[in-house]
């Protein structure tokens, strides 16, 4: 049996906060001082350090949960000395779907009326993005 779901709420500042809104970052790198899992829900409080939070959140699904011992990999002087990195890596089939997308929205909002080559350059746009986004999220 499977535990509860939660919805976890944490700050993070400002300029992640946007990256997160704008899509150019779908990750946290967090301290191991509460307990989440798959599914869970993390709400992002944003946190301006100078006057607190703002008013503004942003609710995410939790896709999955890898706990790191830094340590483990380095010492605490290199920790000290280098830090750690976020590397988030591009999913190639979400990268193709949204590139697709893309396309769709342009030909779907100024020319498809213009006449039927472009409808069907839609319809081919959406079945390509139908495939694309089949198994997105699946990689083991």
């Amino acid at each position: 049996m499977s535990e509860k779901l939660s919805e976890i709420h944490k700050r993070t500042w400002t300029p992640f906060f946007n990256a997160i809104l704008r899509g150019d970052k779908n990750g946290e790198v967090r301290l191991n001082d509460f307990d989440v899992q798959s599914g869970d829900t993390l709400i992002l409080d944003e946190w301006n350090p100078n006057t607190g939070y703002t008013g503004r959140s942003i609710k995410r699904k939790v896709r999955a949960v890898f706990p790191v011992d830094f340590h483990r990999f380095h010492s605490a002087e290199e920790i000290q000395k280098y830090g750690h990195l976020y590397i988030e890596l591009e999913n190639p089939r979400l990268a193709e779907a949204e590139k697709l997308a893309k396309e769709w929205r342009r030909i779907g909002s100024s020319e498809v009326h213009i006449g039927s080559i472009y409808g069907v350059r839609l319809i081919r746009c959406a079945n390509e993005l139908e495939e694309a986004l089949r198994g997105v999220g699946d990689e083991k």
